[in-house]
């Protein structure tokens, strides 16, 4: 389960999103901007799975609360003044470090 919940929140999940969304022709923009919605639902099941555990710790809850919500009002600000090739090309830097580093870190320990 830790690794589920790595993945979805740190791990390259979101580009991974991007991607299969841009591969069923969804723009940049909105795949982007749909990311908070997507990740609700894993991200949902693995903190309802961690709380049932015995596992949470407030102080975390607050962090990543306050941190979803400023990236939910600051990304479409950033959307509406970045170019769309600009954005394909950060995603597509974003995948190439997530592959790395799904192919790398297991190898360094």
């Amino acid at each position: 389960m830790a690794g589920v919940e790595k993945a979805v929140s740190g791990g390259g999940f979101s580009v991974v999103l991007v991607l299969i969304q841009r591969a069923a022709g969804i723009d940049i923009r909105s795949a982007i901007a749909g990311l908070p919605i997507v990740k609700l639902i894993p991200f949902s099941l693995i903190s309802l799975f961690y709380i049932s555990s015995g596992f949470f710790d407030l102080t975390m809850f607050a962090s990543l609360l306050a941190g979803g919500l400023a990236s939910a009002l600051l990304a479409p600000k950033l959307l509406k003044r970045i170019d769309e090739r600009i954005s394909l090309a950060i995603v597509s830097i974003l995948s190439i470090v997530a592959v790395l580093s799904i192919l790398v870190l297991p190898l360094l320990g």
